[in-house]
């Protein structure tokens, strides 16, 4: 079962910020993994929230890499 995750930290880049896409894993979710298309929080280091979704979960070396889309915080 599937739990909902509000909000994942994360670090960006330039390039994740230019193409709004980013990869997370399991080890980055406290509450569980999330599932295709789900709707969350990204939220920078520097504390801005952006609005994001699950595109492609992919079975990696360590647990699950997750795909999302993302827009940029206004």
């Amino acid at each position: 079962m599937f739990t909902t995750v509000t909000t994942v930290d994360v670090e960006l880049g330039p390039l994740e910020r230019s193409c709004g896409v980013a990869y997370i894993g399991d080890a980055q979710l406290d509450d569980g993994p999330l599932p295709l298309g789900a709707h969350f929080a990204l939220r920078d280091e520097g504390g801005l929230c952006h609005d994001a979704t699950v595109l492609a979960v992919e079975q990696g070396r360590y647990g699950r890499r997750y795909r999302v889309s993302f827009v940029e915080a206004v």
